[in-house]
């Protein structure tokens, strides 16, 4: 079997078993030499192609909903969806989505880039199909981690009293990025390693008579309760059947088949290996989660450059030495927010609440209220989840949480789903909220050292990427500063775009006025600074709306240069900077007024 024959799902339901195990292998090949190429989702993706096939080997897409988790683990998906040619784009500017999106396809019925999505949309399609009197099937791929997160719980609880056709696969792979937390990492575990089940299934199975195969499937669920009574989810109304090989083709294919017309909601828990098939990414599959262009042949060297995630937890760890009350918190994100260290090294002063951001604002709430210091790691993309916990619960209670957001401003290739260009805007509606945003290595950790004994809601953001060290004397930490030229023109701006400035202001004259302190804005030291220049200009990584440069233009008539409102596609922070007029030779052109 040829993978450049296949260009729809339809041709799946033609191919033998042995052919379809030959495609997988080729599908695995030609991800592993694209990804090469242009970077992206690799070991999510080498953990889910079997699955894939067999999904759209049983049912019948777009006509039946197929709803991915997260979508990052869908390249087969996209591959076998009529999108190979164009995989050579995936996660470029103007090219394929590293996620799923219903423009792009058909095949894409619902589009996220955030996890425990899924069960809720397969619920709201089931609605409104059978609203509609259509008698497709609904089937949801969602992950162990994203098991964590209170949409998921909330979906079934509503899907397992509605009593309707349904089928959530489970793609177990015992990780989300990181590795899971919490009671439910613990079951599963207990599911897959039941010793009695397994003692008790390879001795009656093998002595089945063929005919009774086909009931293999009621068997395995009995023996299953007789050493583990019941899950979780048969609590909850739905019958759950597993867990099963998810590289096993043809286990696949038959316990979807066997379930695909029990009349009610039913849970099939497939055992898949993240980096399947290719020994790097198996050994490290959170290494090889996201890669960048890279060469299959050696394994890919973790990168020493210093960015702003790794000054951020090495100074939290330190100031953490110090002070038994700090506590760290994360949401299943320890390793990409830069905590790697502080949970090896100090794992009694850190939480990890899993996929569930709103838990996790809330309970630092209570931490602070209840005598500690926590600090809450989190990306900007994903505190947007939290947003009713920060003002019913941070703010409401003043709480001194602090808030490290990082991911700050354009991350680029992941897309619209992730960029952190909101979090000035949404911050500054949050009552007593102070925001501060470092743009170097030295200002981060002296924000750090000082948010130790702020009282009150503090949030420092951050963008993510190399940390440099541009002036090595912060000057006082909570003041805004300027950078003198003595032109009468001047630029504010704050964090990110710092450098760029810094730069610029070596080949042009302007002053440039560090606003690093975003909030509370001091307006009387503004009116004070803008008497001494005919021209201000505010330039900010972030959408017009909301913005520091919003604010400053109806206090003070100033001119802005920020992000469009609205969604910002993938590409390279430079891409899409330069897309929006953000790059150094765009700001240069406003300041010289040849735009």
């Amino acid at each position: 079997m040829q993978l450049s024959k296949i260009h729809s799902p339809e041709e799946l339901k033609k191919l033998s078993l042995v052919e379809l195990e030959v495609l997988s292998a080729q599908i695995r090949s030609f991800i592993i030499e694209t990804l090469e190429k242009t970077g992206g989702h690799l070991s999510s993706n080498l953990g889910t192609v079997e699955l894939t096939l067999a999904l759209h080997r049983v049912f019948s897409a777009p006509e039946d909903r197929i709803v991915w988790d997260v979508g990052h683990q869908t390249y087969t998906h996209k591959i076998i969806t009529g999108r190979k040619d164009q995989m050579n784009t995936i996660r470029q500017y103007q090219g394929l989505s590293g996620f799923l999106k219903c423009h792009e396809s058909p095949y894409d019925c619902f589009g996220a880039g955030h996890a425990t999505t899924s069960l809720s949309a397969m619920l709201g399609f089931l609605i409104a199909d059978r609203a509609q009197k259509k008698d497709n099937y609904h089937v949801a791929v969602i992950g162990d981690g994203s098991l964590s997160g209170g949409m998921a719980f909330e979906a079934m609880n509503i899907l397992g009293a509605r009593g309707e056709r349904a089928m959530i696969i489970l793609n177990d792979n015992e990780m989300s990025i990181g590795h899971n937390v919490g009671v439910l990492a613990q079951r599963f575990n207990q599911i897959r390693n039941s010793p009695r089940y397994f003692a008790v299934k390879n001795k009656v199975g093998p002595q089945l008579n063929p005919s009774l195969q086909k009931g293999l499937a009621s068997v395995k669920k009995n023996l299953r309760r007789l050493v583990m009574k019941s899950t979780l989810f048969e609590e909850m109304g739905l019958r759950y059947y597993g867990p099963v090989d998810g590289h096993n083709l043809e286990e696949l294919i038959d316990a979807m088949e066997a379930l695909k017309d029990y009349r009610g909601p039913t849970v099939l828990h497939v055992l898949t290996k993240k980096g399947k098939g290719y020994e790097f990414a198996e050994k490290n599959p959170n290494l090889y989660h996201g890669v960048g262009a890279f060469d299959s042949k050696y394994p890919i060297i973790e990168s020493t450059k210093t960015d702003f995630s790794a000054v951020f937890g090495n100074k939290l760890l330190q100031l953490a030495k110090e002070n038994e009350k700090i506590f760290a918190i994360t949401a299943a994100m320890a390793d990409g927010t830069g905590l790697k260290s502080f949970q090896e090294e100090l794992p009694q002063q850190i939480v990890d609440v899993g996929i569930a951001e709103e838990s996790a604002i809330t309970m630092a709430t209570a931490m602070a209220l209840g005598g500690l210091k926590p600090y809450v790691a989190i990306y900007s993309t994903f505190l947007q989840r939290s947003f009713d916990q920060l003002i019913h619960d941070m703010a409401l209670h003043g709480a001194s949480v602090v808030l490290c957001i990082d991911r700050s401003g354009i991350v680029g290739a992941d897309g619209e789903t992730h960029q952190g260009i909101y979090d000035t805007s949404f911050l500054s509606i949050v009552p007593n909220m102070q925001l501060w945003a470092p743009m170097d290595a030295v200002e981060l950790e002296a924000m750090l050292d000082e948010s130790v004994d702020f009282t009150g809601p503090l949030a420092i953001k951050y963008p993510r990427g190399n940390c440099p060290r541009l002036k090595e004397d912060p000057g006082v930490i909570t003041e805004n500063r300027l950078y003198a030229r003595n032109s009468d023109l001047l630029v504010v701006s704050y964090g990110s775009m710092m450098e760029s400035l810094l730069e610029l202001q070596k080949e042009i004259s302007f002053d440039l006025y560090n606003h690093r302190i975003i909030l509370p804005i001091d307006r009387a030291a503004l009116e004070k600074l803008f008497k001494n220049y005919q021209r201000i200009i505010v330039v900010e990584e972030n959408i017009y709306t909301g913005s520091l440069a919003q604010k400053l233009q109806a206090l003070f008539g100033v001119e802005s240069l920020t992000l469009m409102d609205g969604f910002l596609e993938q590409g390279t922070p430079e891409e899409l900077r330069k897309s929006q007029g953000l790059d150094k030779a765009s700001i240069k052109r406003k300041i010289l007024k040849k735009d």
